[in-house]
């Protein structure tokens, strides 16, 4: 028979892929130096037994197959030979021959024989099996992000380069009490505090979109729902959405319990505990400050240094707790009638410290001056019905840029308020002003 085929062989030897001829007995009555040397099987050969591994087969056959039992659903699972020859149709089926995955073609050339040609498609099931791996590491990635994203305890937003928030987590939704629908789709200015917060945050944002690195960490607020306002550790990084558009992911970590014991204990270091003035600490660093401003901007600095006249009769007439009291009503009257740009310190016991910038004239001045003293003179109506009265004594330094430091200021301040206080008794004006330069305004 292979006679007729002479020609057709000689063609095929020349062909650098496994070709078989196979009859209609599953019989390899034909292959080519390629299949021989590919696979090693016989020729006259029953086809799918001499080179088929069998692994394609269910659990039940390959039991059978392994024990040298041959069925034809076996065959069939292998075989395109019969559909083949039946259908007059090429046909085709992916196969793995020892070991190796061949895309298998049968094409029938009469009605009792079969063409049996393979491609080699080993580097294709491998792109193949590397594509699913990549697609499954990706599902696991975005199962793992969307797992990160939905439990984390902090807040995250993502929001484009527009500023627009396209997500919130739950842990967000649950701390500010905002819904999705009150934030998703609109620009992130709705949960700032006020414009020139959201301004602000915009050089936080640029940071991060111009950086290829996480940012670090900063301390933001932004407001609740309610108007309350939230305060967290902040952390922005640069992810790449879907349709190539680049956004930023934030983690924000609620802090505002931190924050606020922070404040506390920064207003307890710098606040006297009785009254809530300033205490020396903050007005040794704020005079500091203010003395730099006079200088830079030749400008006289008032620094007055005031004690309270008869004040220590209280203490031993109507005890310290009325002492105390007194002392909370004058520096209540001093804060909330002198300007807010006026700092006022407790100095300790009943001395009291007041800086004054930005004075216009000495009218101006002389104005505060008695603005002082009617506040600290008014009676004062204590708990249970008592009454006090006291009086005050004040230095009044006036500093225009001389090279001193703030504690020789306060040092001057003081001894001129010693020299008002030794003439309390036959004086005109509470107070004695000291200054080393004639005063200009």
């Amino acid at each position: 028979m292979l006679e007729d085929f002479e020609f057709t062989q000689k063609i095929l030897d020349l062909v650098h892929i496994p070709v078989m001829i196979i009859d209609r007995e599953y019989r390899i009555l034909y292959q080519n130096r390629p299949s021989k040397e590919l696979f090693g099987v016989k020729t006259n050969g029953v086809c799918w037994k001499e080179f088929w591994n069998g692994e394609t087969l269910p659990e039940e056959l390959r039991r059978l197959y392994e024990k040298g039992i041959v069925t034809n659903d076996m065959r069939c699972a292998f075989c395109k030979l019969d559909e083949s020859l039946n259908s007059g149709e090429p046909k085709n089926i992916d196969v793995c021959v020892k070991d190796r995955h061949y895309e298998s073609w049968w094409i029938p050339i009469s009605e009792d024989l079969c063409l049996h040609y393979f491609i080699d498609i080993a580097r294709q099931k491998s792109s193949e099996r590397e594509l699913r791996i990549v697609q499954e590491s990706l599902r696991n990635s975005l199962e793992y992000f969307e797992t990160l994203f939905k439990r984390n305890p902090a807040m995250m937003l993502i929001v484009d380069e527009n500023r627009t928030i396209l997500d919130v987590n739950p842990a967000f939704i649950k701390i500010s009490g905002y819904s999705k629908e009150d934030v998703v789709g609109k620009n992130a200015s709705v949960i700032h505090i006020n414009e020139q917060y959201y301004e602000d945050f915009a050089k936080v944002f640029e940071i991060v979109t111009q950086s290829k690195d996480e940012l670090k960490t900063v301390e933001y607020c932004f407001k609740g729902k309610d108007g309350s306002v939230v305060w967290a550790e902040v952390t922005g990084s640069i992810v790449i959405l879907p349709d190539k558009r680049r956004a930023v992911i934030w983690s924000a970590v609620d802090t505002t319990e931190v924050h606020k014991l922070r404040e506390n204990l920064k207003k307890q270091a710098l606040h006297d505990a009785l009254t809530g003035l300033y205490n020396r600490y903050a007005l040794e660093e704020e005079l500091e400050r203010a003395m730099e401003r006079a200088k830079r901007n030749s400008s006289a600095l008032v620094v007055c240094f005031i004690d309270l006249d008869d004040f220590k009769p209280i203490n031993d007439n109507l005890g310290h707790d009325k002492g105390d009291e007194v002392l909370k009503v004058i520096s209540e009257r001093l804060k909330e009638n002198l300007r807010k740009s006026d700092f006022v310190a407790r100095w300790g016991g009943d001395e009291f410290v007041v800086l004054l910038e930005n004075i216009k004239s000495l009218d101006d001045l002389y104005r505060i001056f008695d603005k002082i003293e009617r506040e600290i003179k008014k009676p004062i109506v204590l708990s249970r019905g008592n009454e006090a009265k006291v009086g005050l004594s004040m230095g009044v330094y006036i500093y225009s840029g001389e090279d001193i430091g703030a504690d020789e200021v306060l040092y001057k301040a003081d001894m001129t308020m010693y020299q008002a206080k030794g003439k309390k008794d036959a004086r005109e004006k509470y107070y004695e002003i000291y200054q080393s330069k004639p005063l200009t305004f």
